[in-house]
C-alpha cells in the first residue's frame, strides 16, 4: 500500500505524465483495497443475524396460504414466532408438517409458524400444486408459505433443510435449531417467554 502512494505522490510531481500516471496508481490503490477487504471478509460468518439479535419488521413477499399475499413480521405481534424453513423435495421437511400443523392448532393464540421456502427448484405453481395436495392430507392448513424470500437468503444463509429459527414475541432470535428440538415442551417454552437453551445448528 505505501509502494502505491508514493507512485501516486512522484507521478503528480510530472507535469507530462501526472495524469495518465495518476489515474494508473489510483486503480491499482483501488484494486489492493478491494484485495484486502476480501481477504479480511473470507473468513467471516455471512450470516447477518444470531441468537439474541432483533429482527427488524421484515416485509415478506409471495406468500401463500394466507389472507394477503405480501405479511410483515409486526402481523404477529405479541405471539412468538418459528421460521420453518423448507422445500418441496425435502422429504424430511414434509414429515414435519403435520407436527407443526399441529403446534400452530395448538397454540395458534401464542404461536405463528411460517414456512419459509428458499429453493430456486420451487416455482410458485409447484408449491402451489403442493399446497392443494397438503390441504387435502391436513384439514383446516392454515399455515403461511412464504416463496422464494430473497431477504432471508441473505440474512440467514441456509445450506441444510429443514431449518428452523425461534424468535420470541419481541422478534428476538432465542434459538437455530434442528428439526429434532422442535418439540411440544419447547414451544411452551417459548410461548411462556422462558429461556430456552437448545443445540445450534450452524447452516
Amino acid at each position: 500500500m505505501r509502494k502505491i502512494s508514493n507512485f501516486i505522490a512522484r507521478a503528480s510531481l510530472c507535469p507530462k505524465k501526472s495524469i495518465i500516471n495518476l489515474m494508473a496508481g489510483m486503480v491499482l490503490l483501488f484494486m489492493a483495497f478491494n484485495l484486502n477487504a476480501n481477504a479480511q471478509d473470507s473468513g467471516k460468518d455471512k450470516s447477518t443475524f444470531k441468537i439474541g439479535d432483533r429482527l427488524p419488521d421484515l416485509l415478506f413477499h409471495k406468500v401463500l396460504n394466507y389472507k394477503d399475499s405480501t405479511v410483515r413480521l409486526s402481523a404477529f405481534k405479541g405471539k412468538v414466532i418459528l421460521l420453518d424453513f423448507w422445500a418441496t423435495w425435502c422429504g424430511s421437511c414434509i414429515n414435519g408438517f403435520p407436527h407443526a400443523d399441529a403446534l400452530q392448532k395448538k397454540y395458534g393464540k401464542n404461536l405463528q409458524v411460517l414456512m419459509i421456502n428458499p429453493s430456486g427448484r420451487d416455482t410458485p405453481a409447484k408449491v402451489e400444486a403442493f399446497l392443494t395436495q397438503q390441504k387435502k392430507e391436513l384439514p383446516g392448513f392454515s399455515i403461511p408459505l412464504i416463496i422464494g424470500d430473497s431477504t432471508l437468503k441473505v440474512l440467514f444463509p441456509v445450506q441444510v433443510i429443514p431449518h428452523y429459527i425461534w424468535l420470541g414475541a419481541d422478534r428476538r432470535i432465542k434459538a437455530i435449531t434442528e428439526q429434532e428440538e422442535v418439540t411440544t415442551a419447547n414451544i411452551e417454552r417459548l410461548v411462556a417467554g422462558l429461556s430456552i437453551n437448545l443445540p445450534l445448528k450452524q447452516r
